[in-house]
């Protein structure tokens, strides 16, 4: 029997095909006239306040960390977490931040990893790992023991967040005709694709960016934005964008799509967006740090060949915070910070990379509150 094709690959020979039926079937179920809106300003006092909750990191041995991938608290006040120094393993840390245990090992059997690329919590402290080199979810329950185990597509999920009744939501590159050229896929529980969504038109040119940062809500609804552009489109699982906040900020001008401009600067980038339970949306944009020049230098390739690149993230980059109203279009609070931070914790709580002198890696959490 023939070797079923990759869908990833198939796909560019079935986007020309596929996308004329595409565009038209999408122009069906956009609505007329989606608000798009433009963001407001905020008004003073309107600075967030940065609180640092806990640290975590070894100099050596297992509790080492690289950059995060995942951080989540557990009810006893314990940390897990996943980064990309070790993507088959959990580490978990205490309430005081000393590390306690790994979990995990590289494989393919229950309680081992490929590479994890997502990290979630659920009801009753159960952990749940999305392992993106395994094309598989597992879970883990309260001490750890392995428990159920999905398959999914095979696609490599960027992102994923799970829904209230147990569905998911990806950020990856689909070969169904009805999901070539759209971002975000809604997944039943046992991994099948229900519905794409999230670009209009959907995205001619596979080469270009399918990212996208996105946030669950209540309403059965997906806050999603690009990386490349402060740009809130809200959309419906059925595919329709309900709504649009825009944001006129010149310090998110990029110079081209690559992770440095053609000058050497760092390019800033969104890096997470989340809707907290007052409906308010949180926005974390990586901008260049005051001095990002110390934070970028010469890379070896494996080929031999000499680039600039980024050498310390906590040098080359900062962070911009915002919180914005999305009924009235306002922004609430906006914060410049000195550390790269990578995504949230829950509602109020991000974790950030942070480089010691001698360049070990630690991972913080921080806690944001408005005026």
């Amino acid at each position: 029997m023939d070797k079923p094709k990759n869908p990833v690959l198939a796909s560019r020979s079935l986007l020309p095909r596929v996308l004329p039926l595409a565009l038209a079937s999408w122009a069906s179920v956009l609505p007329a006239g989606a608000q798009e809106r433009v963001l407001r300003e905020c008004e003073a006092p309107c600075l967030i306040r940065a609180e640092r909750v806990i640290t975590f990191g070894e100099k050596t041995g297992p509790g080492y960390v690289g950059t995060p991938i995942g951080v989540v608290e557990r009810s006893d006040g314990t940390w897990v977490l996943a980064d990309r120094e070790d993507q088959n393993r959990l580490k978990v840390f205490g309430a005081d931040g000393s590390f306690l245990r790994s979990v995990g090992r590289a494989g393919d059997g229950p309680g081992e990893f490929r590479t994890i690329n997502h990290l979630g919590l659920l009801d009753g402290d159960t952990i749940e790992v999305y392992d993106l080199g395994g094309l598989r979810i597992q879970r883990f329950g309260p001490r750890f023991e392995p428990g159920s185990i999905t398959r999914v597509p095979e696609f490599h999920a960027a992102s994923m967040a799970r829904t209230t009744d147990g569905r998911r939501v990806v950020n990856a590159v689909v070969a169904l005709p009805s999901g070539i050229g759209l971002p975000l896929h809604l997944l039943s529980e046992d991994g099948q694709i229900l519905a794409s969504f999230g670009s209009e038109p959907p995205i001619e040119d596979l080469r270009a960016s399918h990212r996208r940062h996105f946030s669950l809500t209540p309403r059965e609804t997906a806050w999603a934005t690009p990386h490349t552009e402060y740009r809130l489109e809200e959309w419906s699982w059925e595919g329709r964008r309900l709504r649009t906040l825009v944001r006129n900020a010149p310090w998110l001008t990029r110079d081209g799509d690559l992770l440095l401009s053609p000058d050497g600067v760092p390019n800033p980038w969104v890096r997470a967006i989340r809707e907290d339970r007052e409906g308010r949306l949180w926005v974390v944009a990586l901008v260049p740090g005051t001095d990002w020049e110390s934070g970028v230098g010469p890379q070896e390739q494996f080929t031999g060949e000499v680039l600039t690149g980024i050498n310390n993230m906590e040098r080359a980059f900062d962070t911009i915070i915002e919180v914005i109203d999305p009924d009235s279009g306002r922004i609430l609070g906006s914060q410049r910070l000195s550390m790269p931070v990578q995504g949230f914790v829950d509602d109020g709580r991000v974790y950030a990379v942070e480089i010691t002198p001698i360049g070990d890696y630690r991972i913080s959490v921080w806690e944001l509150k408005l005026p």
